[in-house]
């Protein structure tokens, strides 16, 4: 702005040097016979305008009215005003009237007419997510923005006039957030503004509050969120001097407190909202008279779904929703019993939760960390028939077996062979053979952890080359095998449980078979045991398989320490067909479906507390027989769901 003053300053400065030299003797003798050529200027805006008579003699004027050029021209000459240079500042445009002729006398009504130029302001918009934001041009012109981008104000500003762009209307989002202008506040030149930025971003807040109880020449140093040191050397309202963002989190904890001195924070952590944080204190004492105290905590292993609850002494509860570790809010003093209790448990499906090293006395300043609680669910099991499938609850205790609750049978493809779950027990995968090649397919099903019911994923059933037989799922539940007569295929398991075929997974069975390195343990049975379908609990040192031709039970145990497997005991089955089993991950029950198409049952055993014999498994409450009535028949498979801590028992193991 200085600058343009010290432009019109120079300009009225030479306008008069000319006006004046047009002053002086301009009715001399050699101008006789001549006349004078002027007019009047309008319009001009602060700065100055260059006026030229025919190519020769420049006018310089700083102000609007009258003038005229100090060179007269003789009587029947030409004239010819022209602008030689525009204003500039402002930029303006100066147009000439009247502006040539013959001369017959003096010329006065030459008339110069100036108009500031206007030029648009423009700009991008960056950051918006969500909402709406509205910005203006000098308090006016609104512009409702939606959309990241370009943007242009529809009234032209003159040049030479002040731009301010600013915000009028914030966007409304959760969290909020803030636009911001830059390069918004300038004067307009000779050419549009396109410079201008609306950057939008997440509101952001300070984190503060006070500190209390610090010895005189000491220092406390704080941390919020691990970062953003702050070195304290008096008590009163402290703050971080880094934002935090709407939205985000914050923790407050001391680094460094002084030696002689401990130091806690209250209110330390939370989440910023819409305004500034000042609410967090920190008090200071002499360890003099500190009491030590200690938190208490621990893992918990085996809870399949939210909702356990444990107490500790006093009455504080604390919500445990998942597997890992827990610790309770309060600190306990030194010489202060303590005892950790469960106060609940899941509903569905159905904890049992144990506390080992739950009870003790807080003996320093040290936490109690080796409170383990371990959590044992009921079971879902799912029986496959020829288009649909049975979804029972085992109880892991009894072994017993219950509809669960709701919709207990769910339809899925023609034909059933085999089922098998992915070892998280997130989905269950049932194997079709089908009347024909166009009913070859796996169907896949999510399973709802607190319930037990089945859901379709998307594009099941998945379409097979071959009928499949048999199915089994890899250890980490990334990829599906599926057998037929003669091959090997393999499926990857997406995140929703849909199905992809797995390049090159393929392969022949003895292909498959002969790449097996080892030592085979044979055992000799007697005539008619044919077994078929051998399974092994994951969490048990225990072989079940079932004869198909003698209608027959086979219990065998493995030698951890030499693979030695060895025959226990049989036990005979009622008439009906029979090639599979499943059982607990303990291997401690085992489940026989009958597969026979008239049948509708499956058969229960417990293994005696000697592992050496098989003894009937009462299946329902009501009975002792270990016989279970299925709503459908040919019960061609079955597979229990693990919960989590088989999972994770089974990595220990490892």
């Amino acid at each position: 702005m200085a600058q343009f003053e010290r432009a019109v300053s120079r300009a009225a400065m030479m306008s008069l040097v000319f006006l004046l030299a047009g002053c002086g003797g301009g009715d001399s003798d050699s101008d006789e016979g001549k006349f004078t050529v002027a007019g009047t200027l309008s319009g001009l805006a602060n700065t100055t305008i260059t006026l030229r008579l025919n190519n020769g003699l420049d006018l310089i004027l700083g102000s609007n009215g009258p003038f005229h050029f100090s060179t007269k021209i003789e009587q029947g000459g030409s004239y010819a005003v022209t602008v030689q240079t525009q204003p500039a500042l402002p930029s303006q445009t100066c147009t000439v009237t009247n502006g040539t002729g013959t001369i017959s006398g003096d010329v006065s009504d030459v008339v110069v007419n100036c108009i500031t130029n206007k030029y648009k302001v423009k700009g991008k918009l960056a950051g918006l997510n969500g909402g709406t934001v509205v910005i203006q041009n000098n308090a006016a012109d609104d512009i409702t923005l939606t959309a990241n981008g370009d943007f242009e104000f529809a009234t032209p500003v003159d040049s030479g006039a002040a731009v301010k762009v600013t915000v009028l209307t914030q966007p409304v989002t959760t969290p909020p957030q803030e636009c911001t202008v830059k390069n918004g506040t300038v004067f307009m030149g000779a050419a549009d503004i396109t410079n201008v930025e609306v950057n939008c971003a997440l509101k952001t807040f300070t984190i503060g509050g006070t500190l209390s109880g610090l010895a005189a020449s000491s220092t406390l140093v704080l941390q919020n969120n691990a970062a953003n040191n702050l070195s304290l050397t008096a008590n009163g309202a402290f703050t971080f001097t880094t934002p935090i963002a709407t939205g985000s989190t914050y923790a407050v904890t001391v680094l460094t407190a002084p030696a002689t001195q401990q130091c806690t924070v209250t209110n330390g952590s939370g989440t910023v909202v819409d305004a500034n944080i000042t609410s967090v204190n920190v008090t200071c004492v002499n360890n003099s008279k500190i009491t030590p105290s200690a938190t208490i905590g621990g893992t918990v292993r085996g809870l399949d779904v939210p909702g356990l609850v444990l107490v500790n002494s006093g009455g504080e509860k604390l919500t445990v929703d998942s597997n890992g570790k827990f610790e309770f809010a309060t600190a306990l003093q030194r010489n202060t019993a303590y005892e950790v209790t469960v106060a609940g448990t899941p509903a569905s499906p159905r904890h049992v939760c144990r506390v080992t090293n739950g009870r003790g006395t807080v003996g320093s300043n040290a936490r109690v960390t080796n409170v383990d609680v371990t959590c044992e669910a009921d079971r879902f099991a799912y029986v496959a028939h020829p288009g649909q499938i049975t979804a029972l609850v085992a109880n892991h205790e009894t072994g017993r077996l219950s509809p669960i609750a709701g919709t207990s049978t769910f339809a899925t493809a023609p034909g059933a062979t085999d089922i098998a779950a992915d070892p998280r027990g997130r989905f269950i995968f049932v194997a079709h053979d089908g009347k024909d090649a166009a009913q070859h397919a796996i169907s896949a099903f999510r399973v709802n952890a607190a319930t037990g019911a089945l859901t379709a994923v998307p594009g099941s059933p998945f379409r097979s080359a071959t009928a499949v037989r048999e199915l089994a799922v890899d250890s980490e539940g990334r990829f599906l095998y599926a057998a037929d007569a003669g091959n090997v295929s393999g499926w990857a398991i997406r995140q929703d449980g849909s199905l992809a075929p797995a390049a090159g997974t393929a392969a022949r069975v003895s292909e498959f078979a002969a790449t097996r390195a080892g030592k085979v343990t044979r055992i000799s049975l007697a005539g008619g045991y044919t077994p078929c379908a051998v399974r092994q609990p994951p969490l048990s040192n225990t072989l079940f398989a079932v004869s198909a031709t003698s209608a027959q039970l086979m219990l065998f145990g493995v030698d951890p320490a030499s693979s030695r497997t060895e025959w226990r005991a049989s036990e005979p089955l009622v008439s009906g067909r029979y090639c599979g089993s499943a059982g607990d991950p303990h291997g401690r029950f085992v489940y026989v479906p009958n597969r026979d198409d008239a049948a509708d049952q499956l058969l229960g055993f417990i293994v005696g507390a000697d592992g050496a014999t098989l003894e009937p498994l009462a299946l329902t409450v009501s009975s002792k027989a270990n016989t279970y009535a299925l709503p459908a028949s040919g019960a061609r498979a079955m597979v229990l769901r693990y919960n989590r801590r088989d999972s994770e028992l089974l990595q220990v193991a490892e």
